[in-house]
Formats: C-alpha cells, sequence, structure tokens
C-alpha cells in the first residue's frame, strides 16, 4: 500500500465540498493486490476486502484515512500468515470494535495512530465493558476479548514495520488477559450420546460397504465388455452396456439429462427402456453428493479432523509409509487457523478403515478429475452435480462440497440432512463427530491430555484444556476429582484403617472399601454402621457384602484376596476372640467357600504369586 504523503489530513467536514459531498482523499493509487487469502479492492470512495467465498464492504473505514490505511496494511501482512476465514474474522472484529468505537468518540474522523495511546486503549476496554447485543443483553467475555485481540494482532505487526512504527505513539501496548477466567468456548461442544454414535456409525457403515459391493460389481461387468463392446447404434440391453457407451462416448465432458434427452436419443430411450434414472445409471461412474455422505461421517471419526480440513482434503495430503510396522496410511492436511500441519496414521487392512476409503473414492471420483477446475482436482471428496443454471448450462459439474461458498455449502448441509432422515438419526453437525472422536480418547486413556492433543492436532496441552474439552470429558475429570477426595477424606476420618488409594493401581476401584474388589454401590452400604450417602469404610467386610464383585482373570485382585485370608486368619491371634468370631470368621467362611474358588486358572494364580503387595491396614 502506498503510503499518505502529507502529515496532516483535513477532517472530515473539511472535505465537504460545494456540492455537499464528501471528497474522500484516497489512501493511494487504485490497485488489487492479490495476496495469499485477501483481496484489496478500494478507489477514493470504496474499500472492499475479499477472500476465499466472502466479501466485506469496509467503506466506512475511510473516514478515518490515517487510521485506515495503516489498518488495511497490517491486513495485508496478517493475510500471508492466516488462512481466509481467520482473516474474515478480523476484518469483522475491527469493524465492530475498533471502528465502531471511533464513530462514537471521534465523529469528524480526525484520529491518527498517535490518538491510540495508554488513555485511549483504556477508554476502549471500558467500552466494550459496556457494549450491549442488538437485544439489549451484555456482550459475552469472549466477544469483547475477540475485539480486544483484532486490536493487539495488527498493533503488533505495525510496530513491526519500519515505516509505520515511528507514527505509533511509543511504548503502545494493548493488555492480555482483561477478563480473568475468559474462555473462547465457555460451554463445551456436545458431544453425541453413545446411541446416537452407535446408531450414526452402523448406518454410515452399513451404506459404506453396501455402496462399495454395488460399484465394483457393476465395475467389474462394465469392464468385461471391453473385450465385446456393445454395439454402437443399438440399444442398450442392460445398465453395464448403457454405462460403458455413456462413459467411452463422454469422456472429457459430462451432458446433463437435458442435453442428452435432445441431442443422444439411443442412451435417452435406453434408460427409459431400464427403467432407471439417469443417477441410477451413473452411480458407479461418479459419486453424489448424498452417496459421500456416509464415507465422511467414518472418516471424521477415525480422524478427528475439523469440518473443514475433511471436506476440503487434497490427494497430495495423503501419503503410505512403510516403517517397522509395517505400511500405513498417513494424512498430513493444514489446519484452518493454524496453517499447520496435522498428522494422523492408520494401520491397512481394515474393511472400513481410511485406507480402503480413500482408494475406494479416489478411483470411483477419477472421471470426475478429467472435468474438474484446477482448484477442486485434487479433492478427495469430489462429486457429481448438476449446474445451477439448469436452462442454459448442458453439462453437469465436478465441485466439492464448499461449492465455492464461504465454508461448508447448502450442498454439504442438505446431503447430511438427507441422510440423517432416511435413517432416523437427530439432527448433529460434522463438528460433533470430532469432539466426540477426541473424547472417546480421553475416556480410553483415563484423561491423558497428550493422547487427546496428538489426535487432534492441537498446539499445546493447554488450548486442549480450555477450548476442546467436552462436556462428558469435565465431567469424567470433576468425577475423578471427587473420587481423590473422599478416598482422602476416608483415609483421614479412618487414621489410617482404611486402605490407602495412592498405593492401588490404575484400575483399581478406588472408592471399595477392600483393595481388589469393586464395590456396585460405595456409597450405599449395607453393612452395619455405615452411613448412607457417605463413602464406605467397611474394610476387610467386602467379601460379605452383597455389592461387592472381583475381576477373576485379575492376578492383582487374586494376590489380595489370599493376603486378605491370611491377613484374617493372622487376626486370630491379635482380636479378641468374640471379636474375631463375630466379624471376621464369617469373612474368612465366604472367602474360602465362594471368592478363592472363583480363581481356578493357574496362569493368574501363578502371575498372583509373583506380585509385591503393599500391606494390607490392621484389622480390627
Amino acid at each position: 500500500m502506498d503510503e499518505i504523503k502529507s502529515s496532516k489530513m483535513p477532517s472530515r467536514y473539511d472535505q465537504l465540498g460545494a456540492d455537499g459531498k464528501r471528497n474522500v482523499i484516497p489512501l493511494g493509487p487504485t490497485k488489487h493486490p492479490l495476496l495469499q487469502n485477501l483481496r484489496i479492492e478500494h478507489t477514493d470512495n470504496t474499500l472492499d476486502f475479499a477472500g476465499d467465498g466472502w466479501k466485506k464492504d469496509c467503506s466506512h473505514w475511510l473516514d478515518y484515512p490515517h487510521i485506515a490505511e495503516a489498518f488495511v496494511f497490517a491486513l495485508s501482512e496478517y493475510a500471508k500468515k492466516a488462512a481466509s476465514n481467520s482473516v474474515s474474522c478480523r476484518i469483522g472484529d475491527l469493524d465492530r470494535g475498533l471502528f465502531a468505537y471511533l464513530r462514537l468518540t471521534d465523529p469528524k474522523g480526525e484520529s491518527d495512530l498517535k490518538s491510540i495511546d495508554t488513555a485511549w486503549v483504556d477508554g476502549f476496554i471500558r467500552w466494550l465493558d459496556l457494549k450491549r447485543n442488538v437485544d439489549g443483553t451484555p456482550v459475552s467475555q469472549t466477544t469483547r476479548t475477540m475485539l480486544l485481540t483484532a486490536l493487539r494482532i495488527l498493533i503488533k505487526i505495525l510496530k513491526s514495520s519500519k515505516s509505520w512504527k515511528p507514527r505509533l505513539t511509543p511504548s503502545i501496548s494493548i493488555p492480555t488477559h482483561v477478563w480473568t477466567g475468559c474462555s473462547r468456548k465457555i460451554t463445551p461442544r456436545q458431544i453425541i450420546d453413545d446411541n446416537s454414535l452407535l446408531h450414526l456409525l452402523l448406518a454410515s457403515q452399513d451404506e459404506v460397504l453396501n455402496t462399495m459391493g454395488k460399484v465394483k460389481a457393476a465395475w467389474a461387468t462394465k469392464n468385461a465388455l471391453d473385450e465385446s463392446p456393445p454395439h454402437p447404434t443399438k440399444m442398450p440391453k442392460t445398465p453395464d452396456e448403457w454405462r460403458w457407451l455413456y462413459e467411452n462416448r463422454y469422456q472429457t465432458w459430462i451432458p446433463n439429462s437435458d442435453w442428452i434427452r435432445e441431442n443422444d436419443r439411443q442412451l435417452w430411450l435406453a434408460h427409459r427402456s431400464l427403467q432407471m434414472t439417469f443417477t441410477e445409471l451413473r452411480q458407479p461412474l461418479a459419486p453424489s453428493a448424498r452417496e459421500l455422505i456416509p464415507f465422511v461421517i467414518l472418516m471424521a471419526f477415525q480422524t478427528a479432523f475439523n469440518p473443514d480440513v475433511l471436506r476440503e482434503l487434497n490427494l497430495k495430503d495423503i501419503e503410505y509409509p512403510d516403517h517397522f510396522g509395517g505400511k500405513r496410511i498417513q494424512f498430513r492436511p493444514p489446519k484452518c487457523r493454524s496453517l499447520r500441519k496435522q498428522m494422523r496414521t492408520f494401520a491397512v487392512g481394515n474393511p472400513i478403515g481410511p485406507d480402503v476409503l480413500v482408494s475406494f473414492i479416489t478411483e470411483w471420483a477419477k472421471t470426475l478429475r478429467v472435468i474438474a477446475t484446477v482448484k477442486y482436482q485434487d479433492r478427495l471428496f469430489l462429486m457429481l452435480t448438476r449446474s445451477a443454471d439448469h436452462s442454459e448450462d448442458t453439462t453437469m459439474r465436478a465441485m466439492d462440497y464448499s461449492g465455492g461458498s464461504h465454508k461448508a455449502g447448502s450442498l454439504w448441509y442438505a446431503s447430511l440432512t438427507r441422510f440423517l432422515e432416511d435413517h432416523g438419526i437427530p439432527h448433529l453437525a460434522l463438528a460433533q463427530l470430532r469432539t466426540t472422536s477426541l473424547d472417546k480418547i480421553h475416556e480410553m486413556t483415563g484423561g491423558d491430555l497428550k493422547a487427546v492433543q496428538t489426535a487432534g492436532g492441537q498446539r499445546s496441552p493447554q488450548v486442549l484444556l480450555e477450548h476442546y474439552t467436552s462436556d462428558a470429558a469435565r465431567t469424567r475429570n470433576n468425577e475423578a476429582l471427587a473420587a481423590i477426595m473422599l478416598t482422602r477424606e476416608r483415609l483421614v476420618r479412618t487414621e489410617g484403617t482404611a486402605p490407602d488409594p495412592r498405593k492401588e493401581p490404575f484400575e483399581a476401584d478406588k472408592g471399595c472399601a477392600t483393595p481388589g474388589y469393586y464395590c456396585l454401590d460405595p456409597f450405599s452400604s449395607p453393612m452395619p454402621s455405615e452411613i448412607d450417602g457417605r463413602l464406605c469404610q467397611a474394610f476387610g467386610q467386602c467379601p460379605r457384602c452383597p455389592l461387592a464383585c472381583i475381576n477373576t482373570q485379575s492376578p492383582y485382585a487374586a494376590a489380595r484376596a489370599i493376603q486378605l485370608r491370611d491377613a484374617v486368619i493372622a487376626a486370630q491371634t491379635t482380636l479378641p476372640p468374640r471379636r474375631w468370631l463375630d466379624c471376621w470368621a464369617h469373612v474368612a467362611k465366604r472367602l474360602d467357600d465362594y471368592w478363592l474358588p472363583l480363581f481356578n486358572d493357574h496362569h493368574v494364580l501363578t502371575a498372583a504369586s509373583e506380585l509385591t503387595l503393599s500391606p494390607l491396614p490392621d484389622l480390627e
């Protein structure tokens, strides 16, 4: 951008001419700099920003020419490293934040970069605190943080510019963490419940296997006609003959049904005699948007990619490395906002694994890559769609789900809605599959943030904890913390006569009063002297309790059961006879008659004999 030569610009009111119209001083010569993710178009009176599927009119910024030119320059620099949708968000945040505040505090347009000093920033933050939505409710902390962050990021860019830094107020700084505890996603995205998830994945799996079976069978019979092709002018008698003629006749373009009706009577009359629609006949030749939906759903759950990343996945981002563990499929697409590469790898061989899905879809859509525009030729999920203008365009188009619109187009939403309705599944969004997939990893690994971070591709575990932890994961974290607190309270209350949970293995039930056992309801113990609602403190009495259970294939459980019996027998010499007979004799009998005989696998008993256990508390 050309810089303004004059050091003092006239105010907006001074720019009014004799005709009452304002002559806006241009930012510089009219030009259209094409940046990586931003296109800037301006004249003397207009300023437009455009990106991938979006356009914003910011002509009112020109009311503040000193500031507008600086921030247009900063946005152009920001766009070189940020994704298109991130640039769009920053422009919107500046419009609702910085320039909205300027319209309120400086209606004459006399502000320049020097005006943005510490006092100005303090006033801007106070204004954000008082900002209201259209319905009169206070603006959320998340929105306030975003509006302030946009200003901070672009001021930082200007401070790093040799030409713009001298025009800024010395030592200007935009504070961070103004609103303590604010999170970009205060309410976590809701995960899909287990029943709906199972229904969704089974429906997708059934459709995928059915589609792959039908299409591969059609490929085989169609390819068999290469040795004895059907007659070029006679009526095709089978769908395979129709497809062979269609594929070999239209190799560089795909006509729609209107064109075929007027110009190819052979195929038109044949489709009527076969009593099949063009969509059914063309299915093995090219996928439709609806047919690809189950493939996207399965890969979304397997890869845990963001929706835009998955829908716009390119073939160049898929590799097949062969390491020590054998051949794998590897995905390395860039993330939308950070533009960093994220990586997921999977073993090959699963009948519905990513390698099988990618291989099939690539082969299925190979004819579409010939007719697709350069922008879409490398897309994995490429589909056949009809032109929007049915009256003039006689060809079918090869498109991805974005369709050139901002993020996912109506094609994706309409196709997903049809799939869900066909299977009676409640409405859901593709983004929920990413959250659900990461939540399952969180659950299986016992809350291991590094494992979830590896799968999700987040920059740090802190980002994952603040912005990507699902509501179910937060509940499990709270339950785990509550269990630790309660077992610690029981240990203190009993003065060490209860087992120490810190000495138990990870898979042990910390709430159970006796090591090695599991309790169905430790807060509702039927044992004498126990209080309903309090964590059970009846150490050693679990063999007598109807709520107790044990893992008979666990060497640890076997070792603890044998250790408990030895402790009970040894207690005969330390406890009063009446106390032992009333309390512990029943435990020893129950262990001998019921629990210990359950361990009848000699491999389990051998492994149990090799374990070193912490001592049990003294029996009372």
